[in-house]
């Protein structure tokens, strides 16, 4: 792998980390599992139990993986992702044998909350502030930084983010 591939990689991750959830999920006789709510990505699945890692397997290796002689999946699970869900393999209704407690550990990466800017009228009818009911976004002040120079640049102002960062400190200072 190349070191940039490596250092573009750290920095998404790092940069996904605020939307970054661990949830379990619970195993069905079939060895379904549904998604969760907010679920967009997987980022791993692990026993909870053995605390080892529970292997993706692309469908169309699925019969290599349930015949092998070398890597059971009683001793190493697997998981597909299919459109109601997880599957899991063992399962109750395939050999018997099902994940231990039907539990399985998924850390995945969810849909960020929606940002909302709460306002309430003053005496004049103009908006104001109103931080119990505003969401603020996840994402860390460098990242925002990086997403407001890129919707500047969208609308033909070209600035660094060490420049939006002045540009607000100047309206906090001097007003607008």
């Amino acid at each position: 792998m190349p070191r940039i591939q490596y250092g573009q990689n750290r920095e998404t991750r790092q940069s996904l980390t605020p939307l970054i959830y661990r949830y379990i999920l619970n195993v069905d006789n079939d060895g379904i599992s549904p998604y969760p709510a907010d679920f967009q990505e997987i980022d791993a699945i692990w026993d909870i139990y053995r605390f080892g890692r529970i292997k993706f397997v692309h469908q169309n290796y699925l019969d290599s993986y349930l015949n092998s002689v070398i890597d059971p999946i009683v001793q190493k699970p697997i998981h597909l992702i299919e459109d109601k869900g997880f599957r899991f393999y063992p399962n109750q209704n395939y050999n018997g044998v099902s994940l231990p407690n039907s539990q399985a550990l998924l850390s995945y990466v969810r849909t960020p909350p929606t940002i909302v800017w709460g306002f309430t009228l003053d005496a004049n009818g103009r908006e104001v502030y109103n931080q119990a009911t505003s969401v603020d976004p996840v994402w860390y002040d460098s990242d925002m930084m990086m997403i407001i120079a890129r919707a500047l640049k969208m609308v033909g102002i070209n600035l660094q983010a060490s420049q939006v960062v002045q540009y607000a400190d100047d309206i906090l200072k001097n007003g607008q």
